[in-house]
């Protein structure tokens, strides 16, 4: 590797204001990155430059690759420039950390009075998520014919429909992914009774979503 005296003399001799060390990372691993060298206005190319600044800014700025389900990454920029005395660089980063996060909220779903009572009398738990269709567990044994059915699937339906619709309130700015559960019960518990109100029952919805925050340097 060329040493730092070389690298500012060509640094000067290129009239060479700043570089750009854009990157993302997380995974345990870094992602993509680009190197951009700025003469003024203009972006140009130095092998010797591109190689010594992008050995050198592993050794000078610290990267959180290693996420835990929690912390999935983070991405920004690193700004390169000669530092006041001339003798050596500034390496300065800018980022945010992306986070993986749950909110659990309880909505409450109207039913007809005839699917209430067949809530009621059959009916222990009512569960599922994004990627799964309604799972209905029952209280008793019993026999399921054509009007039971059609009770079935409405009250699954209507679950299901207003869980998936169900946007909730983010006060820290985070915005909402995909996944979501939903229990009408406690704790993934299937041998509680269901909450009803009226003519709703009440249905716990966990949400998860991503929240950025600024990156430590």
């Amino acid at each position: 590797m060329e040493s730092v005296e070389k690298i500012i003399q060509l640094w000067k001799e290129l009239e060479i204001t700043h570089i750009d060390f854009e990157f993302n990372c997380g995974g345990d691993s870094m992602n993509d990155t680009t190197l951009n060298i700025h003469k003024g206005d203009d972006i140009i190319e130095n092998e010797i430059l591109s190689s010594y600044f992008d050995d050198m800014v592993y050794k000078r700025v610290e990267f959180y690759v290693n996420s835990d389900g929690h912390y999935m990454g983070e991405s920004g920029n690193v700004l390169i420039e000669l530092n006041d005395e001339g003798n050596d660089f500034y390496y300065m980063k800018s980022a945010q950390s992306e986070w993986c996060e749950r909110t659990d909220n309880e909505i409450e779903i109207e039913l007809t009075d005839e699917e209430i009572e067949f809530v009621k009398e059959f009916i222990s738990n009512i569960n599922g998520g994004d990627s799964e269709n309604p799972n209905i567990n029952y209280k008793k044994d019993f026999i399921i014919n054509d009007k039971r059915k059609e009770l079935i699937d409405s009250i699954g339906n209507k679950v299901d429909t207003a869980c998936r619709n169900f946007e909730p309130t983010l006060e820290n700015g985070g915005e909402v992914n995909e996944w979501f559960t939903y229990n009408t019960n406690q704790d993934d518990a299937t041998d509680d009774e269901i909450t009803i109100k009226g003519n709703k029952i009440a249905v716990n919805v966990s949400n998860e979503y991503y929240l950025y925050t600024d990156s430590d340097d």
